[in-house]
C-alpha cells in the first residue's frame, strides 16, 4: 500500500508571480513530476485543468549532509490554468537548515522577456544580453547561459512549433492549406497529393516518401495571370535555410525592368527529377483552382540542372515549347572555375571571347563571333582541353541559350533578380541562421503574405538602374564621358561631313575607358571610381566597343543608344548623361530651387561654370565653346 504523504500549505490562492516569488525563498529543488489534471484549486465550475508538478530537494548542502541517503523534503505546486492562481505544499524537512549557494534563476519577468525576444528570433546569447541590460544586473547575478539556452529552446519547441516532429509539421500544413474562402493576402500551404479529405499530404523526406510543401498566397498567384511573353519564369534554389539540409526552390517572374515579383516558395527535401516533377504540377493545379485559368509560360530562366530543366519541360508548355535560358552568371562563374589555374593572359583571352560571344546581337553575328573565337582558342596549345570542354558544354546541348539575343533589351539574362530576394530571405526572416522546419514555414508564411502587401507593379518599359546613373555622374566628373561638339575650325565642321548631323532630339557622346588601379588586398585591378560605380573590365568594354571617333548617337526622344551596352540592359552611361544634360532624367527626386550663394565651390561644380578673370584658354573667334 502506497503511503500517503502530509502536506503542509505554504500557500493558498496566491497569484502566479507571488507563487514565483515564495518558491525562490525556498532552498533548492528541481521538478519530478509535471502534468495537467482536473483543478481542484479554484471553484469555477467550468471545466479546466490545472498543472500539477512535484519537486524535491536538490540543495548540495543535504546532499553534503547525508551522501548516501535522499533529503526527505518533498514540495506540490497546483497551478490553475484558468485563473492563474497557485497552491503551494510541502512535506518532510530538510536534513541541515544550511542553504548552499544557489545560482541565479530565471525570474518571472525575465522569462516573459525571454519569450518576447524568442518569438523575434534572437538567439539566446543576445537575449542574455538583453536580461543583463534590461533588468541591471551585475554579472554574479546574471542566470548561467545554459539556463537561458534552456528555457528558450523549450519555450520555442513546444510553443513556437520549432521543430522538425512529422506529426506537427503535418498539423501545420494542413491548417494553413488552401481553401476558396481564404482572403487574397493571407497565406497558404499546397502540395501535389492530398488525402481523402482534401488535406495536403506531407512526406518525412525520405526517397520513397519527399517532403515537398508550397506557399504563397491568392495575389502572388495572380502576378502570373498576364500574358506568357511579358515576363521570365525565374527557378533558383539557396541554402543553408534549415538544420535538416532542404533546399528551398523560390520560383517568381522578371518584368521588363529586370524586377523581381515572387510567385511562391517551395521547401523540397531534395533536387532530383523526381521532386521537381512533383513540384510544378502542384504549382499548375493551385494556379488553376484559383484563377480559373492554365498557367502558361514561355521563357524560364535557370541553371544548368538536368532535373530542374526536365521538369519544366514537362509541366509548362504553351502553344509552343518552353525556351530554357541559360543564366550567364552560371556560364562566367564555371569558366572562370577552369580559367583560375591559366596564366593571366589565357584567362583574360578566354573571358573576353566569352563575353563577346555573349552580346551578340544576333544569331548570325553569334555565329561569325563564335567562330572566332574558337579559332583564337585553337591557336593556343594551353586552351586545348578548355576549348574541348567549352564547345561540349555551353555550345552544344541544351544549355546553349545564355546570348544576349535570346530576349528582349532590357530583359535579365541571369539569375541575380531572385538571388537579391534570396538575401532578403536570409536578412529578414532566418536572420542567417538555419531554423528548425517548423519556424521555417511559419517563416514563409510570414513572408509571403508581406510580399502581398508590397504593392509592386510590373514595369511596362525599361528604366535606367540607379547603379548606372551614379556611373555616369562619376565619369562625367572625371572627364571620361562627354558630348560631342565639333568646333568651327575643325576640320569635320569644315568638310561638313554628314555622319555628324545630329536630330534635334539626339546627342553625341564621347565615353572614354576609365583608368584602372591595382588593389594589393585583392590582389586585382579596380577602376579609379567610387565603389558604387565600378564595374568589371569586359563588361566596361562593351560601353565603347566599336564607338566611332565622334561618340554614340544617342536620341533622347527614343531613348536608344548604338553601343552593345544598351542592347543587352536598355539603358547605358551615353543615354544617362544625355537625358541629364537635357534634363529629361526624371529621377523622381524634388526639384529644388538654383543655388545662387557665394559659395564658389559649390558653383564650380557645374562644367560650364567657370571662375571669375580671364579665362586659362582662349579659343577661336567663331568657336562655339
Amino acid at each position: 500500500m502506497v503511503k500517503r504523504l502530509l502536506w503542509t500549505p505554504l500557500a493558498i490562492g496566491f497569484s502566479a508571480k507571488d507563487a514565483d516569488t515564495l518558491l525562490e525563498t525556498l532552498k533548492a529543488s528541481k521538478i519530478t513530476k509535471s502534468e495537467p489534471v482536473p483543478c481542484t484549486v479554484c471553484n469555477d465550475s467550468a471545466p479546466h485543468n490545472m498543472r500539477y508538478r512535484l519537486v524535491r530537494c536538490s540543495c548540495k548542502a543535504c546532499a553534503q549532509e547525508a551522501p548516501h541517503a535522499k533529503c526527505p523534503w518533498r514540495g506540490k505546486t497546483l497551478h490553475c490554468e484558468k485563473l492563474h492562481t497557485v497552491d503551494i505544499f510541502e512535506t518532510g524537512k530538510h536534513l541541515t537548515e544550511i542553504r548552499a549557494p544557489t545560482q541565479p534563476r530565471l525570474s518571472a519577468e525575465m522569462k516573459d522577456f525571454a519569450r518576447t525576444m524568442t518569438a523575434q528570433g534572437l538567439t539566446p546569447v543576445r537575449i542574455r544580453n538583453g536580461i543583463m541590460r534590461g533588468f541591471n544586473l551585475a554579472p554574479e547575478d546574471l542566470p548561467a547561459l545554459a539556463k537561458v539556452q534552456r528555457f528558450c529552446q523549450h519555450y520555442a519547441s513546444s510553443k513556437l512549433g520549432s521543430n522538425d516532429y512529422l506529426k506537427e509539421m503535418r498539423k501545420l500544413v494542413q491548417d494553413a492549406a488552401f481553401n476558396s474562402e481564404m482572403d487574397e493576402l493571407e497565406s497558404f500551404t499546397f502540395t501535389q497529393d492530398i488525402d481523402a479529405g482534401g488535406l495536403p499530404v506531407v512526406g518525412n523526406g525520405s526517397d520513397q516518401n519527399p517532403f515537398v510543401v508550397g506557399i504563397t498566397t491568392k495575389r502572388l498567384l495572380m502576378r502570373a495571370s498576364r500574358d506568357a511573353t511579358s515576363f521570365i519564369l525565374h527557378v533558383d534554389a539557396t541554402f543553408k535555410l534549415n538544420q535538416l539540409g532542404y533546399p528551398v526552390i523560390v520560383v517568381g517572374l522578371s518584368d521588363c525592368a529586370r524586377a523581381f515579383h515572387q510567385v511562391t516558395l517551395f521547401v523540397s527535401s531534395q533536387r532530383k527529377e523526381v521532386h521537381y516533377i512533383e513540384m510544378f504540377p502542384a504549382l499548375h493545379r493551385i494556379y488553376r483552382r484559383v484563377t480559373g485559368n492554365e498557367m502558361i509560360v514561355d521563357k524560364v530562366l535557370g541553371d544548368a540542372d538536368d532535373a530542374q530543366f526536365n521538369g519544366i519541360r514537362q509541366v509548362f508548355r504553351g502553344n509552343a515549347e518552353v525556351k530554357y535560358l541559360m543564366c550567364f552568371y552560371h556560364v562566367i562563374a564555371k569558366v572562370f572555375e577552369k580559367t583560375c589555374a591559366m596564366r593571366d593572359p589565357q584567362a583574360k583571352r578566354v573571358m573576353s571571347g566569352v563575353y563577346d560571344m555573349h552580346f551578340a546581337l544576333s544569331a548570325e553575328e553569334f555565329i561569325l563571333t563564335k567562330a572566332r573565337v574558337i579559332k583564337q582558342w585553337a591557336q593556343n596549345p594551353e586552351l586545348a582541353t578548355f576549348s574541348q570542354y567549352f564547345q561540349a558544354q555551353w555550345l552544344t546541348g541544351r544549355y546553349t541559350h545564355w546570348q544576349v539575343f535570346r530576349t528582349a533589351r532590357g530583359w535579365a539574362t541571369t539569375n541575380n533578380p531572385v538571388e537579391q530576394y534570396n538575401r532578403t530571405l536570409k536578412r529578414h526572416y532566418t536572420l542567417h541562421s538555419r531554423l528548425k522546419m517548423g519556424s521555417l514555414i511559419g517563416q514563409f508564411l510570414t513572408c509571403c503574405t508581406s510580399e502581398s502587401l508590397s504593392g509592386k507593379t510590373f514595369a511596362s518599359q525599361p528604366v535606367i538602374p540607379a547603379s548606372t546613373l551614379r556611373r555616369s555622374k562619376q565619369l562625367a566628373a572625371a572627364k571620361l564621358l562627354h558630348e560631342y561638339m565639333p568646333t568651327r575650325g575643325s576640320i569635320e565642321f569644315l568638310l561638313d561631313n554628314d555622319d555628324l548631323t545630329i536630330p534635334p532630339e539626339s546627342m553625341r557622346v564621347i565615353s572614354k575607358p576609365c583608368p584602372r588601379v591595382f588593389d594589393p588586398e585583392v590582389g586585382r585591378t579596380h577602376e579609379a571610381l567610387m565603389v558604387t560605380a565600378q564595374q568589371g573590365a569586359h563588361l566596361s568594354r562593351m560601353e565603347i566597343a566599336e564607338m566611332p571617333s565622334f561618340g554614340w548617337l544617342v536620341d533622347t526622344k527614343a531613348r536608344t543608344c548604338a553601343c552593345r551596352f544598351y542592347q543587352k540592359y536598355a539603358a547605358c552611361i551615353s543615354l544617362a548623361y544625355a537625358l541629364s544634360v537635357r534634363g529629361q532624367l526624371g529621377t523622381g527626386q524634388r526639384e529644388t530651387l538654383v543655388y545662387r550663394g557665394p559659395n564658389k565651390k559649390r558653383r564650380l561644380q557645374s562644367e560650364n561654370q567657370q571662375e571669375s578673370g580671364r579665362p586659362p584658354q582662349s579659343g577661336y573667334a567663331l568657336n562655339r565653346r
